[in-house]
């Protein structure tokens, strides 16, 4: 992919069966703004925003074995995406247009790890995405990333960096640390996501949204007081900054990241 922004997160969708725990949760915790847009057919759905800009929305999860989750929409080329990603491995479903969000890939990697590629409206004959797409995610409560936390993760490295286009830079290695190895899928020097490769077995590949925070350990006490559940210890890793890990009072697991600045994404 040649898309310039290929890899960032570009839309979040919380999916629970309590998905409405999960809605307060984070408007107390980050002060995400909630507003309810009717949406067919599935009815009333609440909409996160942070500095006034739509970043994701919750979903009640359909299925009594739907595991809580959030479900990430990476930015790329979803027709390209969608007919590549069987060569590397994953398995593509649907296509489709979204009036007013953009038109989406359906896909999943070769652990079965569902995400989306996202191609947003264009705002105007520019061809640029609106800005819309973009919140600062310097600001505590913007959303610096994802990492996807796996075990034995090697081959997941390989099928990101094909998929968007990024460069892989080794950053820790130990797999018996708390957050395993850590690799950075970059692009011209920017973290756009990290791959955590695990010694322990992980019943299920997930991608997990990091959250700035300018506190991970404060934030994460207060996020227990709500009713969150600490999953991985607040730890740091040089260039990244310092990450904590903890589940929702709906079930889906959330990070939370105080950056160091050069590693940022802008």
């Amino acid at each position: 992919m040649a898309d310039r922004q290929a890899g960032r997160v570009g839309w979040l969708e919380l999916n629970a069966q309590r998905s409405a725990l999960g809605v307060g949760f984070y408007r107390d915790l980050f002060g995400w703004g909630i507003r309810a847009v009717p949406i067919a057919p599935w009815g009333v759905l609440p909409f996160f925003e942070h500095g006034g800009r739509p970043i994701g929305l919750a979903f009640c999860a359909m299925g009594a074995f739907a595991p809580p989750r959030w479900l990430l929409e990476f930015l790329g080329d979803p027709d390209d995406a969608h007919d590549r990603v069987a060569r590397l491995g994953g398995e593509a479903g649907g296509l489709s247009h979204v009036p007013g969000h953009g038109r989406v890939a359906s896909l999943r990697d070769p652990d079965g790890c569902l995400f989306k590629v996202l191609a947003p409206e264009r705002a105007d004959a520019s061809g640029q995405p609106p800005e819309v797409w973009f919140p600062d995610r310097a600001l505590p409560g913007g959303i610096w990333g994802a990492g996807l936390w796996a075990w034995r993760a090697e081959r997941l490295v390989e099928f990101y960096t094909a998929l968007f286009g990024l460069e892989a830079e080794v950053l820790t290695t130990d797999r018996h640390a708390a957050c395993g190895a850590v690799t950075a899928l970059t692009a011209g020097g920017e973290i756009r996501l990290l791959i955590h490769d695990t010694e322990y077995e992980i019943a299920r590949a997930r991608w997990v949204p990091m959250i700035c925070s300018v506190s991970p350990g404060g934030d994460g006490r207060r996020a227990e007081v709500l009713g969150a559940v600490p999953q991985v210890p607040v730890f740091a890793v040089e260039g990244v900054g310092r990450v904590g890990v903890w589940s929702d009072p709906a079930g889906a697991d959330v990070a939370m990241i105080d950056p160091q600045p050069a590693s940022a994404p802008t």
